[in-house]
């Protein structure tokens, strides 16, 4: 009787999340308008399929910044009307967060966490994350679909089925080039073979528009794609001063140069200036990156097993050295969060766990406070000093010690 009781209750709970889901979704696609970011993709799709300039943008609308094979992605929902894709799309993430979730949850049964835990992690992730993920859902952004796409690696690589692994890192890596990442982890980490296999997917992916569009136009359009990354984006590394962005580099500048995004306070603690400034998160992207293939070098030369850590570590990397993190793109703090969780703090030292509790309360207070609470503006003076910036700088650090020790005896 009680199990039956219970399957009732969850098919009832099913049944109001799905009513919940196609309501509030088509309350809110309708009101989307072109001037916002899944405009981008959709109209990526379109052009692709019609042969246009990939990388002409409208006036007044945003650009598209991402390489051609994204626009694949998107091209059958280019088919229907913008709104009523948009509507689709919203199901679609609502999907992947969902699908995101279960593979969490596979990955964290791949490296022999027990179901009572499992079930406390995944509840903790994705309450600590909801705020991020929900933005992104509002937003209409398409980083649910890059982070499925990188969990579905990270759990196939853990399998040692390292071509299902490469496929999967190969699309969240032609979608949006962050990732990029997880092939230095795959590479240091797997077999004699995978860089190849790596040069085998990102040549699949520049071919694949090539079968729509014809081989000089792809030609020009991986062109154009290349001089934007290695000038604008390697390059200038373009500047976004808004609050929103969490990057080590936004962060840097706010908190050293007086230089701010115009209408939000100043949060200058001291003026280096902006020369100085840049050197600093230059400095500091140089030596997080490094200390992650340092990670990845050290591990394999001591023959330590894969950790679930380390992925996480990739995903902070990626976010921390970005020139633009905006809190739409962190929603893999939802792997990260379940990745910290695994630690067992009573096995460690004093120190060490005194800062994993400082880490996992700081976290719950980033993720509770928000606008609805704090308002308007201490979210913009709390975001201007790097409230996620400095998270994730934590998490890392801690990461990085524990990837230096034996964390086999961790969980």
């Amino acid at each position: 009787m009680e199990i039956s009781k219970n399957k009732t209750l969850k098919w009832i709970s099913i049944v109001i999340l799905t009513l919940f889901i196609i309501i509030f979704s088509y309350a809110r696609a309708m009101k989307e308008t072109i001037y916002g970011d899944f405009h981008v993709f959709w109209l990526a799709g379109k052009t692709l399929f019609e042969g246009g300039d990939l990388y002409y943008t409208g006036p007044g609308l945003r650009e598209f910044i991402y390489p051609p094979f994204a626009a694949i992605l998107f091209l059958p929902l280019s088919f229907i009307s913008f709104n009523w894709a948009t509507y689709l799309f919203f199901f679609i993430n609502f999907f992947l967060w969902g699908l995101s979730i279960k593979t969490i949850d596979l990955i964290l049964a791949e490296t022999g966490v027990d179901q009572k835990k499992k079930n406390y992690i995944l509840m903790a992730s994705t309450f600590l994350s909801f705020k991020l993920c929900w933005n992104n859902i509002m937003m209409v952004q398409v980083n649910l679909v890059v982070l499925s796409c990188s969990l579905l690696g990270i759990l196939y690589f853990l399998r040692k089925k390292e071509n299902y692994a490469i496929a999967f890192f190969c699309v969240a890596i032609a979608t949006k080039i962050f990732p990029i990442f997880f092939a230095f982890w795959v590479i240091l980490r797997g077999s004699k073979k995978t860089f190849f296999k790596f040069l085998l997917g990102a040549i699949a992916c520049i071919v694949l528009p090539s079968l729509i569009v014809g081989p000089s136009k792809a030609m020009a359009d991986i062109i154009q794609y290349a001089d934007f990354f290695f000038h604008k984006f390697l390059g200038q590394r373009e500047l976004t001063l808004s609050y929103a962005n969490q990057s080590l580099s936004g962060t840097i500048f706010r908190l050293f140069s007086t230089l701010h995004d115009g209408g939000q306070p100043m949060v200058t603690i001291y003026d280096f200036g902006a020369e100085t400034a840049k050197k600093i998160y230059i400095t500091l992207d140089v030596l997080s990156f490094f200390a992650l293939i340092g990670v990845f070098i050290f591990r394999r030369i001591k023959k330590r097993s894969i950790s679930i850590l380390e992925p996480a570590l990739v995903m902070l990397v990626a976010h921390l050295t970005s020139t633009i993190t905006w809190k739409a793109h962190l929603v893999s703090m939802l792997f990260v969060f379940a990745a910290l969780l695994t630690v067992d703090l009573k096995k460690l030292p004093l120190l060490l766990r005194a800062f994993g509790v400082f880490i996992l309360s700081y976290s719950l207070l980033v993720g509770v406070l928000g606008q609805e609470i704090v308002g308007k503006k201490w979210q913009v003076i709390l975001g201007s000093v790097g409230d996620y910036t400095w998270m994730m700088v934590a998490i890392y650090l801690f990461i990085v010690t524990l990837s230096v020790r034996d964390t086999s005896e961790l969980r």
